[in-house]
C-alpha cells in the first residue's frame, strides 16, 4: 500500500543509529592515516613494521565507507518506494548531498590555485592536465586506463571511490523500484557473488589489481552488502545476525593478519588480498554495521557512540575530499623527509607535523560544514518523497 508524504519523511528519518556516525569517524581516520603513510613513503623496520603495516591497510577504510552507503542508501530507497517524487527526489537530495563540496574542491583546486599561482607536484599538474575526467565522475576509469599498455601516465586520485558510488548510483535506484523485497535481497547477494567471482577472475586473468579495486563491476560487494543489510534490518532487525558477525570479523581479522604476515601489508596489489583479504575486508565490515546497530552495552557500541568517532563521523565526507590536497600541499611547503631532529629524534617533529596535518583537515571540513554542507543539506525539503498523487488526492 502506497503511503502518504507523511508517512514517508518519517520513514526516511527512522531512529538515527548514533553507532553509524561512529563508523564513519573509524572510516576517515583509517583512510587519513593510510595517505599519511602511503603518500609519504613512511617505511619501517623492527618494533615499529607492524604500525606500518596496519597504516597502510587502512584503506580499507574506503570499504567500509562502501558497506555503510549501501545500508544507508538502500534503506531510503526502500522506504520511499511508491513515492510519486521517487527519482526526482533522490538525485536531487542525492546531488545536495555530494556535489558541492566536491565541485568547490575542484573549483578550488582546478581554478583558484592556477589564478594564484599556486599548486605544485608531478600528480597535481596530471590532475591538472586530465581534470575532464574529474569534472564528469570517471576518475576510476581514468584509473583503470592507466593500467593498459601504452596509456597514461594519469593521476592518481582518491575520488575514484566517489566515482564508483555514482555509477552505481545511477542504475540502483530503478533496480530498487523494481523489485519486491524479497527479490532485491536476491539481487544484493547475487551481486555480492558476482563482484567476487569477476575479481577473482580479472587477477587470475592478469588484470592488474589496481583495476580491480576501481570499477563497481568488481568493487560493488561491499556495496551489495550494505543492501542485504538494509533489507534484512527492514524485515526483522539484524539481532539474528549477532553470532555470525562476530564468528565472520575474528575469522576476517585472522585473514588480514595472515596477509600482512604473508606480504609485509594488505595491498590491492598482491594476489591474496584481491582474491580473499577483499573479502575479509567486506564481512568486516558488513559485521561491524551488524553488531554496531544491534549491539547497545558492548565496548565497541560504546565507543562507536563516543563523541570523538561521531565528531570525525559527522566531518568526515568533506575531510575525505580535501585531505589528501592539504597532505600534498603540507608536503610540499614543509617537506615531511626534511624535518629537523630534536635532540637526535626525528619524531617530535614528524608527531607535530602530523597533527598539523590533521588539525589542517578537520580544519577545512569543519568550515565546509558550516558554510557550505548544511545549507545545501536544507535544500533537501524542497525535494520530498512524495505520495503517489491520486492516492493523495482521495485521502
Amino acid at each position: 500500500m502506497d503511503r502518504s508524504a507523511g508517512e514517508v519523511d518519517r520513514a526516511m528519518e527512522r531512529g538515527h543509529i548514533l553507532a553509524l556516525d561512529g563508523l564513519r569517524g573509524i572510516a576517515i581516520l583509517l583512510v587519513v592515516v593510510c595517505h599519511f603513510q602511503s603518500n609519504l613513503g613512511i617505511d619501517a623496520d623492527g618494533w615499529a613494521w607492524p604500525l606500518v603495516a596496519v597504516a597502510h591497510a587502512g584503506w580499507m577504510g574506503v570499504d567500509l565507507f562502501f558497506v555503510l552507503s549501501g545500508f544507508l542508501i538502500t534503506g531510503i530507497l526502500v522506504d520511499a518506494k511508491g513515492s510519486d517524487s521517487y527519482f526526482s527526489a533522490f538525485y536531487a537530495r542525492r546531488a545536495l548531498r555530494i556535489l558541492p563540496v566536491y565541485y568547490g574542491f575542484l573549483l578550488a583546486i582546478f581554478v583558484v590555485l592556477p589564478l594564484l599561482h599556486l599548486g605544485a607536484g608531478d600528480n597535481y599538474m596530471l590532475a591538472r592536465q586530465h581534470q575532464a575526467w574529474y569534472w564528469l565522475h570517471i576518475t576510476n576509469i581514468m584509473m583503470a586506463i592507466d593500467e593498459l599498455p601504452g596509456r597514461g601516465p594519469y593521476p592518481s586520485t582518491l575520488f575514484w571511490s566517489l566515482a564508483v558510488e555514482e555509477q552505481f548510483y545511477f542504475i540502483w535506484p530503478a533496480i530498487v523500484a523494481l523489485c519486491s523485497p524479497r527479490v532485491l535481497r536476491k539481487v544484493c547477494i547475487a551481486g555480492v557473488i558476482g563482484c567476487i567471482v569477476l575479481r577473482i577472475a580479472g587477477e587470475l586473468g592478469g588484470v592488474s589489481g589496481l583495476t580491480l579495486s576501481v570499477l563497481p563491476i568488481t568493487r560493488g560487494d561491499t556495496l551489495f552488502i550494505g543492501g542485504f543489510l538494509a533489507i534484512e534490518y527492514r524485515n526483522g532487525g539484524l539481532a539474528r545476525y549477532r553470532k555470525v558477525a562476530a564468528i565472520a570479523a575474528i575469522a576476517s581479522v585472522l585473514m588480514l593478519i595472515a596477509l600482512i604476515v604473508f606480504y609485509g601489508q594488505v595491498d590491492y596489489n598482491d594476489p591474496g588480498t584481491v582474491m580473499f583479504g577483499s573479502i575479509a575486508i567486506m564481512a568486516l565490515g558488513a559485521s561491524a554495521v551488524v553488531i554496531g546497530t544491534t549491539s547497545t552495552a558492548s565496548r565497541f557500541a560504546r565507543l562507536l557512540r563516543s563523541h570523538f568517532l561521531r565528531f570525525f563521523g559527522r566531518y568526515s565526507y568533506a575531510m575525505y575530499v580535501v585531505h589528501t590536497a592539504i597532505l600534498a600541499g603540507l608536503n610540499h611547503y614543509y617537506p615531511f623527509s626534511a624535518l629537523r631532529t630534536i635532540g637526535g629524534y626525528a619524531l617530535p617533529a614528524q608527531a607535530a607535523w602530523a597533527v598539523a596535518y590533521v588539525a589542517l583537515s578537520v580544519g577545512v571540513s569543519m568550515l565546509s560544514w558550516h558554510l557550505v554542507e548544511k545549507h545545501f543539506l536544507r535544500l533537501k525539503s524542497l525535494f520530498p518523497y512524495r505520495a503517489r498523487t491520486s492516492l493523495a488526492a482521495s485521502r
